[in-house]
């Protein structure tokens, strides 16, 4: 069964900026492991940049359980990952909190409202 998760747009991480290092001909610098990036920094590369680090291009959805990958299909989010007790969705590159925890399995199905 595919649920409707309600959402507001939310500043992730309040009080800090995040910026990229790029080499003088654009590509970006990173030192360490990719996967380890916070969201807002993945945010900031294109998706052609986030396939070279081997970094999901899609959106992603963020829960107690750790990072998951998730697709849209029309006007519904498929999980490839399960999440648990999810608190912050990143839908093109904003971040969205929904109005309260929630679960996903993967495979698990959701529509996003967006409220302003």
């Amino acid at each position: 069964m595919t649920r409707q998760i309600t959402v507001h747009q939310k500043d992730p991480a309040p009080g800090k900026m995040f910026g990229v290092v790029r080499d003088k001909s654009g590509t970006p610098r990173v030192d360490g492991d990719p996967q380890k990036l916070h969201p807002a920094i993945i945010a900031m590369f294109s998706k052609a940049e986030r396939e070279s680090l081997g970094l999901w291009g899609g959106d992603t959805i963020i829960g107690a359980s750790g990072v998951g990958r998730i697709e849209l299909d029309g006007d519904t989010y498929t999980a490839i990952d399960g999440v648990v007790a999810a608190n912050e969705l990143w839908l093109d590159g904003v971040c969205y909190a929904p109005s309260g925890r929630f679960d996903v399995p993967a495979g698990g199905t959701f529509t996003v409202k967006k409220e302003s």
